[in-house]
């Protein structure tokens, strides 16, 4: 538990910073935090995301005033909408982008594996498949495209948390 809350500490600070910077208004207070452990093909499997998000998730509820109907939670503990697979998280961006305004604040976290091949940049979803980069390209999530989304979303805050590696994670395959 210790461990969790050193790693959440200084984002609980970013946390205060957004609460304490948007009162007083009827603005609206966003989130979409992605945490993925269990990865469905042969991508190794990561401990503390999904309790990362999790716990970012209460901080922002308890602490920073979210309301809990405006922080959408996508793990691979999940299912449907939630299961945080490549299609439904570029879905999930872009429904936000088109309700929120430009008084309301957004925060993006995702928590898991990430991978850089031939200069671009990609955040596996748990149905990503990175034996090849064609197979990589139409089951991840580019990071190009997530810019993109983010770019259209005209809040007055927008706070963008990606905690990912940029290695191979493929099991059984060292560093590169």
């Amino acid at each position: 538990m210790m461990k969790i809350v050193y790693r959440i500490l200084p984002l609980l600070f970013l946390v205060i910073f957004i609460g304490a910077v948007n009162t007083g208004h009827t603005a609206e207070k966003w989130a979409l935090l992605v945490g993925i452990n269990n990865y469905q093909n042969d991508i190794s499997q990561l401990r503390f995301c999904v309790s990362d998000v999790e716990a970012f998730r209460q901080v922002l509820v308890d602490v920073a005033g979210f309301k809990p109907d405006k922080v959408f939670l996508m793990t691979d503990q999940l299912s449907g909408q939630n299961q945080p697979n490549h299609i439904n998280i570029i879905k999930r961006l872009g429904i936000l982008a088109n309700r929120i305004q430009p008084d309301d604040t957004f925060v993006f976290y995702f928590s898991g594996h990430g991978i850089s091949r031939d200069g671009q940049s990609f955040l596996l979803a748990t149905n990503s498949d990175s034996t090849t980069d064609d197979t990589l390209e139409v089951s991840a999530v580019s990071l190009q495209k997530v810019s993109q989304i983010l770019s259209r979303i005209k809040a007055q805050q927008l706070l963008t948390i990606i905690d990912a590696c940029r290695n191979n994670p493929n099991t059984g395959r060292g560093d590169r």
